[in-house]
């Protein structure tokens, strides 16, 4: 059996009252309405008045009658039986909420009656008449069949109906407690699927987010290593590797175990650390830094400062700028343009300093003379700290060997075709007026190859800039 209840009381009040109940999950306010009539199971919700049921256990039909007697002005539905199994088999047909069984039965007792009650039909309420002879049979029924009291023969009526009101009252609010943790046991369950939905949402979104975060951050730096290309098209102003030299510094950086955040911006630096170069005049930037003197030093150590004021605007560069003004400082102070001294000098601009200088030294941005990759090794490991944050050359003693950078010839030479040699080679593609490649780089120039390129000049009428790799004499000049 299931549901609630109202006791005789209760029902004679015909006007339901509706409760609204605040119950605070997971920090959310949930409101839910219940009224009365809702604390029945929904067997009983068939009918706008609900009557409890009682049945009466006892072997004298005297006793019966006088039972049903007293509990007659009651709204209640009454059962009789006259045995234990008798009571059984009406408790498998009806619904019964409690149970009045005198002790002393034949056959089966009381207290073996309502063991029974309690394993197969455990919500009801039992009650219990006895005799002061059967004391010690009362106390192993409360025990072993949970009965709610006992009464003592003969009884008193009053006592008798008071019981009977307060095993249904504890019944009704039983039921009303079981009631109301279903109810929260649902509205739980459906906070947490909402909260389920909600945090699968929140993941969604910011994967989504991420994804858009990634794509901004990969259009960005594409940005960045184009515009970085397009000004190492110009060998004759920018001598320097952008990318090689910003590879170099990612990997410092990373072996160092700096933050990702931190390498991502050394790395910016070092696409365009060269940028402050585009306002320099091609008189400065045609001689190696180590020729420099007077004016010309003075215009070309400003450039840090040009690139720094170049990429005011760009939000997203804010830590690159600071790389960049200050990636010509060095370990001992001698640099420029502030002549910031060891720590003095952030991280990522010293990284940048040695990465710079390893690929200029071999490109010919720094001395007249190029060096090969060993040569420019051994020359930054022979400025650790004067030059160099010896920290950082010791990782990068570690770590160059494992390196692969495109580091390209240090410098080409234009000529005309009336100037060409047998074994020059080109550094470019010679095309025609009209777009046809005539010569593929890298191609070595042979007499019959040079006759035919002056044949096709004078047929366009043109005057082909051809690009090829300087001699050893040109290099050396």
């Amino acid at each position: 059996m299931g549901g609630s209840l109202w006791t005789s009381r209760v029902f004679q009040r015909k006007k339901r009252t509706r409760s609204r109940i605040c119950v605070d999950i997971a920090g959310s306010l949930v409101y839910f309405s219940i009224t009365r009539k809702s604390f029945w199971s929904a067997s009983l919700m068939e009918h706008d008045d609900y009557t409890p049921a009682v049945l009466l256990v006892d072997d004298e039909a005297n006793i019966l009658s006088s039972l049903r007697r007293l509990l007659r002005r009651q709204a209640y539905d009454i059962f009789t039986a006259e045995s234990g199994a008798e009571g059984l088999s009406i408790l498998e047909k009806e619904r019964i909420d409690l149970v009045v069984s005198d002790m002393r039965m034949p056959e089966m007792s009381g207290a073996e009656f309502l063991k029974i009650v309690a394993e197969k039909w455990p919500d009801t309420v039992r009650i219990i008449l006895t005799g002061y002879a059967d004391l010690e049979a009362t106390v192993q029924a409360v025990n072993t069949a949970g009965i709610f009291r006992y009464l003592s023969k003969p009884w008193d009526e009053q006592d008798l109906l008071s019981t009977i009101d307060q095993g249904l009252q504890t019944l009704k609010l039983r039921r009303e407690r079981d009631f109301l943790v279903e109810e929260l046991k649902r509205v739980n369950e459906g906070l947490e699927q909402e909260v389920r939905a909600r945090t699968e949402e929140i993941r969604q979104t910011a994967e989504m987010l991420d994804l858009a975060y990634k794509e901004i951050s990969t259009s960005y730096t594409s940005i960045i290593r184009v515009f970085a290309s397009l000004m190492s098209l110009n060998k004759k102003r920018f001598k320097g590797q952008s990318r090689a030299v910003a590879d170099l510094a990612k990997y410092l950086g990373a072996a160092l175990k700096l933050p990702k955040e931190e390498v991502k911006q050394i790395y910016y630096a070092g696409l365009l650390h060269e940028v402050g170069k585009i306002v320099l005049p091609d008189t400065v930037l045609s001689k190696p830094e180590a020729t420099l003197e007077g004016e010309a030093l003075d215009t070309y150590r400003k450039y840090p400062l040009h690139g720094e004021l170049a990429l005011t605007s760009v939000e997203g560069l804010s830590k690159a700028r600071r790389f960049i003004r200050h990636h010509c400082e060095f370990f001992n102070g001698s640099g420029f343009p502030d002549g910031l001294k060891g720590e003095d000098i952030p991280v990522g601009a010293r990284i940048l300093r040695l990465a710079r200088d390893y690929v200029g030294l071999q490109t010919g941005l720094i001395l007249p003379q190029p060096l090969d990759h060993e040569g420019a090794a051994d020359y930054i490991e022979n400025h650790a700290r004067t030059l160099y944050d010896p920290q950082i050359v010791e990782v990068f003693k570690r770590i160059r060997h494992k390196l692969t950078l495109e580091i390209m010839p240090a410098e080409e030479v234009m000529c005309r075709s009336h100037a060409l040699k047998p074994g020059m080679a080109l550094t470019r593609d010679l095309l025609s007026e009209s777009g046809m490649l005539l010569v593929a780089r890298g191609q070595t120039l042979t007499e019959n190859i040079i006759d035919k390129i002056l044949k096709i000049e004078k047929s366009e009428k043109a005057q082909y800039k051809i690009f090829v790799e300087p001699q050893a004499e040109e290099a050396g000049a």
